[in-house]
């Protein structure tokens, strides 16, 4: 009983270690990726050489970038793709932050695909702003009524 034991403990092990290198979290720095993901967001990521348009990924920022550690950004476009008017040169991706404003692609190009070092397990949608509200289909309630001569039916305003 004790071997039966001692093999589930190190077959167990074995599939810690394993997780441990395939699986990471990473944490969002900045708002680049706002409103989606906010400051200080972790993120849980698998390694992964296979990515697609619209995953959330980590990588390695180029040093134009200026920071140490893992960035977050939204993949826009693949080798091809013409996310900003130019084509995507092969074993590269375009990278963007969901927010209008960040330090990605648009700036310093596009990143080399062996820079990412992996995927969002369960990446939320960019954000889009909700449509303006307007009145339900079907709504006849008559506009509210107006106090001015001009809109009232048989008036005509003074010339004065």
């Amino acid at each position: 009983m004790r071997v039966v034991w001692a093999v589930a403990a190190v077959v167990a092990a074995a599939a810690l270690v394993a997780l441990r290198r395939r699986v990471f979290v990473v944490r969002v720095r900045g708002l680049s990726m706002s409103p989606t993901y906010g400051d200080g967001e972790r993120i849980v990521m698998v390694r992964s050489a296979r990515v697609r348009r619209g995953d959330v990924v980590a990588f390695r920022p180029p040093a134009a970038a200026g920071n140490g550690g893992p960035a977050v950004k939204r993949v826009a476009g693949l080798a091809g793709d013409t996310p900003a008017g130019e084509p995507v040169p092969p074993g590269q991706v375009f990278l963007t932050g969901d927010a209008g404003r960040s330090l990605d692609s648009t700036v310093y190009g596009p990143v080399p695909l062996d820079h990412v070092i992996g995927r969002a397990v369960r990446p939320r949608p960019a954000w889009t702003p909700p449509a303006p509200l307007g009145p339900a289909e079907g709504d006849a309630r008559p506009a509210p009524p107006s106090d001015r001569a001009q809109d009232r039916p048989g008036e005509l305003p003074d010339p004065a």
